[in-house]
């Protein structure tokens, strides 16, 4: 082989193995997932019912507020679709918040550790009414943030004994 053959190759192999190396940074980037919410129905009284979207969020990483600065993370939003039960798309955070200078987006901010759960208020619906929509949340650590993501839901309300 000539040092022209040579080259190609070791180019070829290098290459080959740059790719390699992406495609499997791709693939773990693209399985992680630090926040599970599981949705939760829960009757208070007859013909009413609460959801609870409730977030457990791995260590290091956190989901931000409703509520947050301009230009900063992406808050947690609910949308419920038209025609719904539900009139106030703004949930009650249940959680350990906390509170202070995130270095992601250089401002103060408002977010959850480990657990939070939003809450709507009370929905005065009949059993069998089905409430469906799309919640969307951003987790990030202290030094990277993954894109938000939008999750749709729906769940049948469903009577239990009082």
């Amino acid at each position: 082989m000539n040092r022209k053959h040579i080259s190609i190759f070791l180019y070829s192999l290098l290459f080959s193995a740059l790719v390699l190396v992406l495609n499997t940074y791709s693939a773990s980037a693209q399985q992680l997932n630090p926040a599970k919410c599981t949705l939760k129905l829960e009757q208070v009284a007859e013909e009413q019912y609460k959801l609870l979207f409730d977030f457990q969020i791995q260590d290091g990483w956190y989901v931000y507020s409703q509520s947050v600065p301009e230009n900063g993370p992406m808050p947690t939003t609910f949308v419920f679709d038209k025609g719904q039960p539900i009139t106030d798309n703004i949930l009650a955070e249940i959680g350990e918040a906390k509170e202070g200078y995130d270095a992601n987006f250089d401002m103060v901010v408002k977010k959850y550790a480990h657990h939070v759960t939003f809450e709507t208020k009370p929905i005065t619906a009949k059993a069998g009414t089905l409430i469906s929509g799309t919640y969307t949340y951003m987790t990030c650590n202290d030094k990277s943030c993954l894109p938000p993501k939008d999750i749709s839901f729906s769940v049948i309300l469903t009577a239990t004994e009082q």
